[in-house]
């Protein structure tokens, strides 16, 4: 038996792998095809909805893991992201961040978890924050997939169609099994960083004329919030870069600093999961009296420390999300819209605590980025913005699986949203998942078709199969 970290995806593969290098994928692959079995890859295992997982062959990357610098491309076609780097399937966040900075480069709008794999990220269209950024999926500029024949195929920005490298860039898995990606990043920048609470009020109003300032605030290249339940107050966080340069002693400080307030804020997390789970009253007990998880602080850092609240939150307790994306125009209408949004979802934690039902809501996370040009990445909108709101929730608790699903109906059907791949969308209805994604999930399967990547459908679970429309 396997489980996905949460326990909320389980399977029961006939076979399970850890391949060394290319040869040992093509192998297994051929070795499946001749069974008639289906094969998927997985990492860390930390996506909760059902996209993960076969009683087939199941390929763990994590000895996939070299990495090393790409070539430099054109600045006048690339901007910023012409630096590259190459990293296998099984390479961690943690592994990668530190290989860029050894060489003077950032993911400039990175995840928050470091322990993830990078073959998992991009082929689920994950993200981080930042007004200018797309996904992170978008910087892909080469992959290279094992297709069901066994084949090492190679898709890249100069050589591909554009339509296939959008199919192919959030593929979930269903092209084959990711061998390596050559990622666009940058070089590495300093910021200035804010993090603050401010009154609910300040950030929501009834025409979000407020939260349009924030957006178009210069000083917020990067910018997420934080609310706890019942609490009259809203963490934001506000990064933009600067000039400023940080010694080698203040650079020490802050790598200091920064796993000092790690250690904290993880003994903070395990008690408070304890006492929540202990009864669910004291959320609200908690948030109603100033109750606040992260630290304040302004401080000049490294790009790589600004897109995380805190460090070791690997180690952090499991805790389950729903997230959706949001789509939305620079104007103020776009923002009255999103002000709307941030307020229901608010109120629906509030009612489920009136009922006397607790899913044990920690928070709702919001970030921005640009829109995705990834066929069915859930940012591919016509919007010029995304909201990606998300609310934290302890599995298992009264109410957990009904609120899932509550919050992904009322973001897709009241505001056009789209869940997350790997978030907790396993009680949702794959109809209404899909809702929004019109033709896009039929138009990416017909790219599979044309390129003959997978006849058999083998890279399809079963619920990918439904996805795609497929038999």
């Amino acid at each position: 038996m396997w489980q996905s970290r949460s326990k909320e995806v389980t399977c029961y593969p006939k076979g399970y792998y850890s391949p060394n290098n290319v040869e040992e994928i093509s192998e297994i692959i051929k070795q499946a095809k001749s069974k008639g079995v289906s094969v998927r890859a997985v990492g860390q295992a930390y996506t909760f909805s059902p996209i993960i997982g076969t009683d087939g062959y199941l390929i763990n990357t994590d000895k996939l893991t070299n990495i090393q610098l790409g070539p430099t491309l054109d600045e006048t076609k690339y901007g910023n992201l012409n630096h590259t780097v190459r990293c296998q399937a099984g390479a961690s966040i943690n592994q990668v961040n530190n290989f860029l900075t050894n060489h003077g480069l950032v993911i400039g709008s990175n995840v928050v978890l470091t322990s993830v794999r990078i073959a998992g990220i991009c082929a689920t269209g994950s993200h981080g924050t930042g007004i200018n950024y797309r996904t992170i999926s978008d910087r892909i500029y080469e992959i290279r997939i094992v297709d069901s024949d066994g084949n090492l195929r190679t898709y890249n920005e100069d050589t591909t169609q554009p339509d296939v490298m959008s199919a192919v860039k959030v593929s979930l898995g269903a092209f084959g099994i990711i061998y390596d990606i050559v990622l666009r990043v940058e070089k590495d920048t300093n910021i200035t960083t804010v993090n603050r609470t401010i009154p609910f009020a300040d950030l929501i109003d009834d025409e979000g004329q407020k939260l349009g300032q924030l957006i178009n605030d210069k000083h917020n290249e990067w910018l997420e919030f934080y609310w706890f339940p019942f609490s009259k107050s809203v963490l934001v966080k506000q990064s933009a870069r600067t000039d400023e340069q940080i010694s080698w002693f203040a650079k020490q400080l802050i790598y200091i600093k920064f796993f000092i307030q790690a250690f904290i804020s993880t003994f903070h997390a395990y008690a408070s999961y304890c006492l929540f789970y202990l009864n669910y009253k004291y959320v609200k007990f908690a948030g109603s009296n100033g109750y606040v998880m992260f630290s304040s602080y302004e401080q000049v850092q490294p790009l790589k420390y600004g897109v995380h609240y805190t460090g070791l939150i690997d180690y952090n307790p499991i805790i389950c999300n729903p997230e959706c994306t949001i789509g939305f125009n620079n104007n103020a209408e776009g923002y009255a819209k999103i002000a709307k949004c941030i307020d229901d979802a608010r109120n629906l934690i509030d009612v489920y605590y009136s009922r006397g039902m607790s899913p044990c809501v920690y928070g709702i996370n919001i970030r921005f980025t640009a829109a995705s040009n990834c066929l069915i990445s859930p940012a591919n909108m016509d919007n010029d913005l995304i909201m990606w709101i998300e609310a934290f929730a302890i599995p298992k608790m009264d109410g957990y699986v009904q609120f899932c699903n509550d919050f992904n109906v009322l973001m897709i059907n009241k505001y056009q949203g789209m869940c997350h791949w790997p978030k907790s969308w396993n009680y949702t209805t794959i109809d209404t998942v899909t809702k929004n994604y019109g033709s896009r999930l039929q138009q990416f399967n017909q790219i599979r078709t044309k390129l003959d990547v997978d006849p058999t459908n083998m890279f399809l679970n079963t619920t990918l199969r439904y996805v795609f429309d497929v038999e």
